[in-house]
């Protein structure tokens, strides 16, 4: 993991208001965003942070994504604060990648954002060797999968949300570079 977290210094777990959260841009994650967040929406209050209703000639209408995506409450961008907060009252959200992202298993610094901001999370089949980044149980493939976890997280209490938060740091630590190494890489 190229970045320097220590996820020991985590905000406090808090009891989650019973929504699902997406926070990030509208670039190439159709298929993903349909399949985890679109088609979840019309059982799960979802919210969805981003600039997926800005207007660019680069993405589809605002008008075309509210059509494609019924269901979602789609926020603006949020500063990296603001969407540490919100991560921290969600149950859950799931990492959606662009298709190349999939294949190579590159993850972002959402990963460590969701453990920051303590809470578990969600991976999709679809990664490269999906069960090494938080173990099988969190990895994701189809709807009901989708719904089956997102109710268990939802039902745990904030002790049991803090030990599987802390399942998929211990995780994640395994896959990563240490932080004098992340150094050497980038100066």
């Amino acid at each position: 993991l190229p970045y320097p977290y220590d996820f020991d210094d985590i905000l406090p777990i808090k009891e989650h208001d019973g929504y699902y959260i997406y926070l990030g841009n509208n670039y190439e994650r159709d298929f993903s965003f349909k399949k985890y967040y679109s088609d979840v929406a019309q059982t799960i209050p979802t919210y969805v942070h981003g600039n997926w209703l800005r207007f660019s000639p680069d993405r589809d209408h605002p008008e075309t994504v509210l059509e494609k995506f019924p269901g979602i409450v789609f926020c603006d961008r949020t500063s990296f604060a603001a969407g540490l907060l919100w991560l921290q009252h969600a149950v859950t959200t799931t990492h959606i990648s662009k298709d190349v992202f999939y294949h190579h298993g590159h993850i972002t610094s959402r990963f460590a954002d969701s453990l920051y901001a303590g809470i578990p999370s969600l991976v999709p089949i679809e990664y490269y060797r999906a069960d090494d980044y938080y173990g099988k149980e969190y990895v994701v493939g189809n709807i009901e999968e989708l719904k089956d976890k997102i109710f268990w997280l939802s039902k745990l209490s904030v002790a049991n949300r803090m030990s599987e938060r802390n399942r998929q740091a211990d995780s994640l630590r395994q896959l990563g570079v240490g932080i004098d190494d992340w150094y050497k890489t980038v100066c």
